[in-house]
């Protein structure tokens, strides 16, 4: 884990992140779901892997995103053609992953929880079930 520096997205209006140096979260926040913003993220973090919370139009919600612009996916696009370009290794993640696996009770209990935002924090879900952070 040496030298490994994961930089985990939760991509929306407005997108989460959180950066792990070494296996430590050392930073977290949110900021506008923009394209340049993650631009600017990823140019200034120079991570050696990127996470991503990955985007699937469920059935259920199909309707409430009729005539949508899609957002999500288009960050989501975004960062991956940037990570491509860059060598930089993209990876994907479900939601439902992170949270079995990194509900708040264990996030506060590895020491990572922070209260910057619920995307934010989901951010730090995609960082820790990336990197195997264990209770």
């Amino acid at each position: 884990m040496a030298g490994t520096r994961v930089l985990a997205l939760d991509p929306g209006l407005t997108t989460g992140y959180a950066f792990v140096v070494d296996g430590e979260l050392v930073d977290t926040g949110q900021l506008p779901g923009d394209v340049c913003l993650l631009h600017d993220l990823i140019t200034e973090k120079q991570p050696s892997v990127v996470v991503c919370e990955d985007f699937r139009l469920y059935p259920w919600k199909s309707k409430s995103q009729s005539w949508s612009t899609m957002p999500v996916p288009t960050l989501l696009g975004a960062v991956e053609l940037y990570c491509r370009l860059r060598d930089i290794p993209f990876t994907k993640q479900t939601p439902r992953a992170a949270k079995q696996k990194y509900p708040d009770a264990v996030l506060k209990e590895i020491g990572w929880y922070r209260r910057k935002g619920p995307h934010s924090r989901d951010a730090v879900r995609h960082a820790a079930l990336y990197v195997g952070k264990c209770p």
